[in-house]
């Protein structure tokens, strides 16, 4: 899979902000960081504390009594195999917070106004709130994601998805074609690729009977099939706008290969309800300038319209990558418009890549020297990327806006259909828009597994459990209440 050769982890870790050298510009005010010379940027101690307190203590009332298990010892028992408690810790935080954005929760936590004890023991201001939003602790702003579910930003911190990244030197695209690699491997005569072949259409062989006659798959190229089963595996946003799975005939009682039901009603809904962020990214390949210099600057974090700069290093002797943006939402389409040079027209990376750099070096003497290390390596050297505009895309990943966790639970166990006959509609959902780490490669390998488990059964088969006897139908699908009476 490309993966050097001591293992993912020989490669030179992400660096994060402080732990590699860290330019933090704040209203106008610019510092040096590095973690192991002082925990948090200066004037974000009272964010830094009490964050680091919430994560680490949990809530209490005001007489000392836990309301909210932290979400370390939440973690700590899922290591654990804990699974029953943090089941049950984890329910404290949907029953209190599961209808809340993130930054009403937030407000909650850290101003006392709800008559808990404040972690950290010190209320934030409207300042630190915006600290928070545009820095965070000083390693990246979560202003974007404030609208956001407070449910879901918390379980990327429970199951530690932005702690000890590591690089898969060749990109995550290796898993894919290894995977491709080894089935028509091991399945000559039953396996076939078709790349560049959109499809729009799922219906069924035999509008008459039921799914046992298979399915045809229909785009502009062509029909093909039929297949015992299908697995559609993109965003939510496309499985709504490009394709016709969430659709219904308008007339009842009729049923045409254009409005054939291919999901249920309340899976339909789910996928059109569930919020999907935009985003874009634009990176180039530079030269490794701090190669010889470990002292050299690596990331910045501003307030400004650059919000974060990384560059990453891949292993190579003498080039890095430098991701001069990787935002959401109105930060996402703040940046988008620098590189539009016409109404109508579309984003041109360079400009854009220029543009940021210009920026960059317009905010200081320290900006400008940082800003001339990142210039890319001659032309066809940047990367561009906006999922919201992207074909077929339409949207990057999901994030779940308060309440919408009811939504996440109906798309996930969809798969589990398949112990239902008269509920199987033999078209199945894989993808990290309909996982609970969504925007992580684990959430689409994990519904991936979910979505073959359900065509396996649903054909026919039957799987192997594990060393306790699970497979994927044995997880639970009403563990948790998301929404009060339910």
């Amino acid at each position: 899979m490309g993966i050097a050769p001591g293992g993912i982890a020989s490669l030179p870790p992400f660096p994060d902000p402080g732990v590699v050298q860290t330019l933090v510009s704040y209203k106008g005010t610019s510092n040096e960081w590095l973690s192991s010379q002082a925990a948090y940027p200066p004037g974000f101690g009272t964010v830094f504390v009490g964050w680091g307190a919430f994560c680490a203590e949990g809530l209490k009332d005001s007489n000392g009594n836990t309301i909210l298990e932290s979400a370390v010892a939440i973690t700590d028992k899922l290591k654990q195999g804990d699974t029953a408690g943090a089941t049950a810790a984890w329910q404290q935080y949907i029953d209190l917070f599961g209808q809340t954005s993130f930054y009403g929760a937030l407000f909650d936590i850290f101003t006392g106004t709800n008559g808990n004890k404040i972690p950290g023991n010190t209320a934030w201001t409207f300042s630190d709130f915006d600290k928070f939003g545009a820095l965070g602790i000083g390693s990246g702003g979560f202003g974007p994601l404030y609208p956001v579910g407070f449910t879901e930003i918390m379980r990327l911190v429970i199951n530690e998805l932005e702690t000890s990244q590591n690089f898969l030197q060749v990109g995550i695209r290796s898993l894919p074609s290894t995977l491709v690699q080894q089935c028509s491997t091991q399945y000559p005569n039953n396996f076939a690729l078709k790349l560049n072949t959109p499809i729009n259409l799922v219906s069924e062989y035999d509008l008459t009977k039921h799914i046992s006659t298979g399915f045809f798959l229909t785009g502009p190229t062509g029909s093909f099939g039929p297949y015992q089963r299908v697995i559609v595996a993109t965003t939510t946003r496309s499985m709504e706008m490009k394709t016709n799975i969430t659709q219904f005939s308008s007339s009842a009682g009729t049923k045409s290969p254009l409005y054939t039901p291919q999901l249920s009603a309340d899976t339909a809904e789910a996928v059109k309800r569930t919020h999907v962020v935009s985003s874009i990214k634009v990176a180039a390949r530079i030269e490794k300038y701090w190669a010889n210099n470990p002292n050299a600057t690596r990331v910045m974090l501003s307030d400004t319209a650059i919000q974060q700069i990384y560059t990453l290093d891949y292993g190579e002797p003498d080039t890095g990558v430098c991701f001069i943006t990787y935002t959401w939402e109105d930060n996402a389409t703040k940046q988008q418009a620098l590189g539009i040079s016409q109404a109508g027209g579309a984003v041109d990376p360079v400009a854009l890549y220029e543009g940021l750099l210009i920026l960059l070096a317009e905010m200081g003497p320290g900006y400008a020297a940082f800003a001339s290390n990142l210039k890319p390596i001659g032309p066809g050297n940047i990367l561009y990327a906006d999922w919201q505009s992207a074909p077929y895309f339409s949207g990057a990943f999901k994030l779940s806006q308060p309440g919408q966790d009811p939504y996440v639970q109906t798309m996930f166990y969809d798969y589990q259909k398949c112990l239902t006959p008269n509920r199987d509609t033999g078209v199945y959902l894989a993808g990290d828009c309909l996982a609970w780490t969504s925007g992580w490669i684990e959430g689409g390998l994990q519904t991936a597994l979910n979505a073959v488990a359900g065509v396996i059964i649903s054909a026919g088969g039957t799987l192997n459990p594990d060393a306790n006897g699970l497979t994927p139908l044995s997880i639970n699908p009403t563990a948790y209440s998301y929404f009060p009476g339910t």
